[in-house]
């Protein structure tokens, strides 16, 4: 447990430090006009080292800490992620004794939703809103985006911006740390080829959702 109470501990500070960066002013890179070949070569060489050290991770079983927050809510869940690679996936909120309050399928795009109402933690606007962020299961990939020779890059030192379009990547020592597919953002901390943490970030909405994984 003390690790878990070490995490929600730090929790503010954190999604305040992943505030600050979403919402700060990003220069986005883009591709020079003169030296093309050799900036295509190097980009080549810089997709293969990131290809080789963020192996995909879209398959998992795990028990999980939710933490949803947006203008007028907050809540903390435990509960458990079962995702394929297909993007098929089941998110169960659990309640005391391990009682199955909230089971969000989502399969083929069909997101289907069965809870017990005479138990309900969370009011039925908040698990509206919950289950509009589970839409997004497929950003729950790591990576969930690696760039291709299309994508525009910069580096600074040991961290790397790419571009392309509506999607931002941001990488640090070849790991790849945050993703902003449009509206919205996904931070991940994965440690030994572990998924850590997800957090989904929809800045227009003021609202995320943070996994913690067991």
């Amino acid at each position: 447990m003390k690790p878990i109470l070490k995490v929600l501990f730090t929790f503010g500070l954190s999604i305040y430090l992943l505030y600050g960066c979403v919402s700060k002013e990003v220069s986005l890179p883009v591709v020079p006009m003169d030296n093309k070949t050799g900036y295509t070569d190097h980009l080549k060489n810089l997709i293969t080292k990131l290809t080789e050290k963020n192996p995909v991770i879209c398959s998992y079983k795990s028990s999980v800490i939710f933490d949803y927050q947006d203008e007028k809510t907050k809540v903390k869940m435990k509960g458990l992620v079962n995702k394929d690679c297909d993007n098929n996936g089941e998110v169960v909120v659990l309640g005391p004794f391990g009682v199955v309050l909230y089971n969000a399928k989502y399969k083929n795009g069909v997101l289907e939703i069965s809870k017990d109402n005479d138990t309900l933690i969370v009011n039925e606007k908040t698990q509206n809103k919950v289950s509009e962020m589970i839409r997004y299961i497929h950003l729950l990939n790591y990576p969930g985006i690696l760039p291709d020779e299309t994508f525009a890059f910069r580096e600074e030192g040991d961290k790397i911006l790419f571009h392309k379009d509506n999607v931002t990547i941001f990488t640090e020592d070849f790991n790849v740390k945050k993703v902003i597919f449009g509206k919205i953002t996904v931070v991940y901390n994965v440690e030994n080829g572990k998924i850590k943490e997800i957090t989904l970030i929809q800045e227009d909405k003021n609202r995320y959702l943070r996994i913690i994984f067991n």
